[in-house]
């Protein structure tokens, strides 16, 4: 049974394993010397770190100890989490209990295994500086931290703020080679002029509908890094990876899947389990177009407009097509007569008065008439959550 700090074995006590906005980085032998402390097996313990440096420490401290950690499980409603004595006689070994998005709904608790969540992780692997833009307590960022110590890497922890170019210098200035985010994230970033100068060996993109505007603009940025985006959910883990630069995925993949995964497509929606386990319904509406799967939206987030069942991630993509559009969101507002109408927030910078006009005719042009937003309304920034991910809710 691997354990967090096994992941660290044969590295010397000096090397680096994490660097934040903190004056000094945490070494592997500070990080072993603050877990392996004397502590008493407790039933479940709520990690709620303010930091990626303290959530570490105690994620190292507590796996093989608690039966049970919960990452920040603040802020969930329902009642509170407990582990019985039953539970607790049949652990074999720690249960990591993660919450999801939320993105279209409220968050929900999922029990996994440090073992199932090291499953997408490749050992020895990408050696370097890991950018972490993620929430530590999310899926999204655990895997980045135990890839990085799982690769012999270090993670850089940019400071929390919403101020792009703070980010950006910070990871140029401690040498990031590998960056993980959602395609929502990689938008803000790219509009920083010295973005391209990091020096990327590898991007990454997952979370959210990688769109090939989007993947060819982080090509173009990173010409010699791998481009990579990962299709996974806290409830399924790690599904596949798609490495050959286009959007959506290859149908070839249901027949070959990735060892120890198999993938279906049932009624529209993307199914996958570990092999010999459960189906899991992603809820990732698909859609194929030649010999690819093209990925349409959550089945939870569709819109009823006029009777017309609508995606709003595709009228998003066609609204990321057009010429100075560089982040788009779309959201519905209640209507008596059609149901739901669609409004669309656009980040348009250096883009003047009558924009906003320009972009729906170019709706009404192109698209049927269920997909034509209501409303225009240019914006300076999209808001993300702790995932990466656009907020989405019904719009004022």
């Amino acid at each position: 049974m691997t354990g967090l700090l096994d992941l660290l074995a044969g590295r010397a006590d000096e090397a680096v394993v994490l660097r934040d906005d903190n004056a000094e980085p945490l070494t592997v032998g500070q990080l072993r010397a603050a877990a392996t402390t004397g502590h008493a097996r407790p039933e479940a313990v709520v990690v709620t770190a303010s930091t990626a440096r303290e959530a570490l420490i105690a994620l190292a401290t507590l796996d093989g100890r608690a039966a049970e950690i919960v990452l920040d499980g603040s802020g969930v409603p329902g009642e509170p989490y407990v582990v019985t004595e039953a539970e607790l006689g049949r652990a074999a070994e720690t249960r990591w209990v993660l919450l999801t998005s939320g993105t279209t709904g409220e968050p929900k608790r999922v029990s996994t295994t440090l073992g199932a969540l090291l499953r997408g992780i490749r050992p020895g692997v990408g050696a370097g500086a890991w950018g972490l833009l993620y929430g530590w307590n999310r899926f999204a960022g655990l895997q980045v931290v135990l890839q990085a110590l799982a690769s012999g890497g270090h993670l850089l922890v940019p400071p929390r703020t919403t101020v792009a170019t703070e980010q950006v210098a910070f990871l140029r200035d401690h040498r990031c080679t590998h960056l993980s985010a959602t395609p929502s994230l990689y938008r803000r970033l790219l509009m920083v002029p010295t973005f391209g100068d990091l020096p990327l060996q590898q991007v990454t993109l997952g979370g959210e509908i990688a769109d090939q505007r989007v993947l060819s603009a982080l090509k173009r940025a990173f010409p010699t890094a791998r481009l990579v985006h990962i299709f996974a959910s806290t409830e399924a883990g790690v599904a596949f990876t798609v490495r050959d630069g286009l959007e959506g995925f290859p149908a070839s993949l249901l027949d070959s899947p990735p060892p120890g995964v198999d993938l279906a497509v049932v009624e529209g929606t993307l199914r996958v389990r570990a092999t010999g386990g459960d189906w899991v319904d992603t809820e990732d509406a698909v859609d194929l177009q030649g010999d690819r799967y093209m990925f349409l939206g959550r089945r939870s987030g569709v819109v009823n407009v006029g009777g017309a069942n609508v995606y709003p991630e595709v009228l998003e993509r066609f609204l990321l097509e057009q010429d100075g559009v560089t982040q788009a969101q779309v959201s519905a507002r209640p209507s008596s007569l059609l149901g739901s109408l669609l409004v669309a927030d656009v980040v348009a910078p250096g883009e003047g008065p009558g924009f906003d006009k320009a972009i729906l005719a170019a709706c009404r042009a192109a698209l049927p008439r269920y997909l034509v937003p209501s409303k225009v309304r240019l914006v300076e920034a999209l808001s993300v959550n702790a995932g990466g991910k656009l907020t989405r809710g019904a719009s004022t």
